[in-house]
């Protein structure tokens, strides 16, 4: 996705699988470790957070496997 979205969350729907957090690592910091993502999980609550860094490419939502993220084209 090369435009901007709007980054929706359900952190009900969240597992804790880290596929956001290791698409977002992998290209935005060339590595793949989830502590260099731009999401954020947070297990106990359950919540998804973005650091100020996320560009709102909107990978993470293309390969979340449980629907806890969603990406919305961006109006212009």
């Amino acid at each position: 996705m090369a435009n901007r979205v709007v980054l929706e969350t359900d952190g009900s729907k969240c597992t804790g699988c880290q596929s956001c957090q290791l698409i977002c690592s992998i290209t935005h910091a060339a590595i793949f470790t989830p502590s260099a993502a731009r999401v954020r999980i947070w297990t106990k609550e359950p919540r998804i957070t973005f650091e100020p860094e996320c560009t709102r490419c909107g990978l993470c939502a293309r390969y979340c496997l449980y629907g806890a993220l969603t990406a919305v084209e961006e109006e212009e």
